[in-house]
């Protein structure tokens, strides 16, 4: 599994949102037919004085086919998947207000990892970004 995490941009001020998109996917295994099963993602390590805006949280798979799941957690998301096949992905997309001036001018490194039950080694991804 291969995970990404962006942003639209670089540089927020408060009261901007922050697009965050996660991007996974299963491209290492060198056996075409193989299949990544009950996939997790999760992003709950969301810097504090961002707040997630609830009603942006997307997850789609690529082919269509897998069913995709996305919730709020009180610290951030959790994306599950019932498979994801090799070369394809899942795009995971939310929007996270800054609220707090305390960002101004910080550099704030955010994680989010990514496992499945049949590779247990939890993958990760950051984005840092100045406020």
């Amino acid at each position: 599994l291969d995970l990404t995490k962006t942003t639209d941009k670089d540089k927020y001020n408060v009261g901007e949102d922050v697009i965050y998109t996660l991007t996974l996917k299963h491209s290492q295994d060198s056996d075409k037919n193989s299949r990544a099963n009950n996939v997790v993602i999760t992003d709950t390590k969301l810097t504090e004085g961002l707040k997630i805006q609830d009603d942006s949280i997307q997850a789609v798979s690529s082919n269509g086919e897998a069913k995709v799941n996305a919730s709020r957690t009180s610290d951030g998301i959790v994306v599950t998947a019932d498979r994801l096949e090799f070369e394809d992905t899942i795009t995971v997309t939310f929007k996270a207000k800054v609220e707090d001036a305390k960002l101004a001018n910080q550099t704030i490194k955010n994680e989010a990892t990514a496992t499945c039950e049949n590779n247990p080694e939890v993958v990760n991804a950051e984005s840092i970004n100045q406020y």
